[in-house]
C-alpha cells in the first residue's frame, strides 16, 4: 500500500492548467447523497460532523461576509496569523513520493477533486485526507469552464460532484474551487444550492518546475492568509520540498485551511 499521503475580492492571474480567467466574473442538480462511504475509503471524514471540520482554538481569523442564496468567493483568509494554506487541485496524478513528504512531515493540504480525474483511485486520496485529517473538497465532475454553462448544468457540476465525493469518503464538500478561477453569479447561486459556502480561489501560485518557487499577488512575498493553488501532477514532491523550504524561510507555516474556513 502507497504510504500516504478574505475578503470576497478576488485577485486571480494566469496559471498553468487549472489556473487562468478572471475569477471576478460573477455565475447543478439535486440533494445531497446519503450514501455511506465504503469501508475501504472510510476515514476521520465519515461522521457528519467530524472532530477535524471544528475549528482549532488557536486559529485568529475573521470570516467573510455572505450573501444569502450564494456561496462565498474567498480567496485570501482574513487573518494576522502568520500561516498560509496548500490547496491541491484535479487529481489524476497519484504520486506516493508527495504522499510520503505530507505524512512524514506532517503537512496539511486541502485537495480540491474533480471526480473523473481521479474515479480510478478515490483510496489514494482518502489516505491523504486519512493521514492529516482533512476534508476532500469540491472541484467539480469535469472541471468545465463553468460561466459558459447554464444554470442548471452548474448546479449538476457541483451537485454530483459533491454526491460523488461523500459517497467516497464519508463527508460533504462546503467548499467548492471553480475551474480555472471562472465563475458568474449562477455559479455561487448553484454552489450554494448543493451546500457549498465558499468558492475558494487563490492568491498565489506554485507553478510546475519554475524557477521561482511562487507567483505571488502582491509584494513577491508572502502575507498571512495567503491560500497557494498546486495541482496533482508528476514530480509534485520535487516542487513541494522546495515550497514548503521557502514558506520556513520567510517565516511562515502550513495550517489547516478547514480550521480558518469551517462550514458554516
Amino acid at each position: 500500500m502507497r504510504v500516504l499521503a478574505l475578503t470576497a475580492a478576488v485577485v486571480i492571474f494566469a496559471t498553468v492548467g487549472c489556473a487562468s480567467a478572471d475569477p471576478t466574473s460573477s455565475s447543478v442538480a439535486g440533494d445531497e447523497s446519503k450514501n455511506e462511504a465504503p469501508e475501504s475509503l472510510r476515514s476521520p471524514q465519515s461522521s457528519e460532523k467530524p472532530p477535524a471540520e471544528q475549528a482549532s482554538p488557536e486559529a485568529n481569523y475573521r470570516l467573510p461576509a455572505q450573501t444569502p442564496g450564494r456561496a462565498t468567493a474567498v480567496n485570501r483568509i482574513d487573518t494576522k496569523d502568520r500561516v498560509v494554506f496548500l490547496t491541491i487541485d484535479d487529481g489524476g496524478h497519484e504520486e506516493s513520493p508527495t504522499a510520503q513528504i505530507l505524512q512524514e512531515k506532517k503537512v496539511p493540504v486541502t485537495s480540491f477533486l474533480t471526480t473523473e480525474f481521479v474515479d480510478h483511485d478515490p483510496e489514494f486520496y482518502g489516505q491523504i485526507a486519512e493521514v492529516d485529517g482533512q476534508i476532500i473538497q469540491n472541484h467539480t465532475v469535469t472541471h468545465p469552464e463553468l460561466p459558459f454553462l447554464s444554470y442548471n448544468s452548474q448546479r449538476q457540476q457541483i451537485c454530483e460532484a459533491s454526491r460523488t465525493l461523500r459517497s467516497w469518503y464519508g463527508a460533504k464538500p462546503w467548499m467548492m474551487r471553480p475551474p480555472y478561477g471562472e465563475y458568474n453569479d449562477d455559479t455561487a447561486a448553484a454552489a450554494a444550492k448543493c451546500g457549498v459556502d465558499y468558492l475558494v480561489l487563490w492568491s498565489v501560485n506554485m507553478p510546475e518546475g519554475g524557477k521561482g518557487t511562487f507567483l505571488y499577488s502582491q509584494n513577491q512575498r508572502f502575507v498571512p492568509g495567503d491560500i497557494i493553488l498546486v495541482h496533482w501532477r508528476p514530480n509534485l514532491h520535487q516542487d513541494l520540498l522546495r515550497g514548503l523550504r521557502d514558506i520556513k524561510r520567510q517565516g511562515f507555516r502550513v495550517a489547516a485551511l478547514q480550521d480558518y474556513l469551517p462550514r458554516r
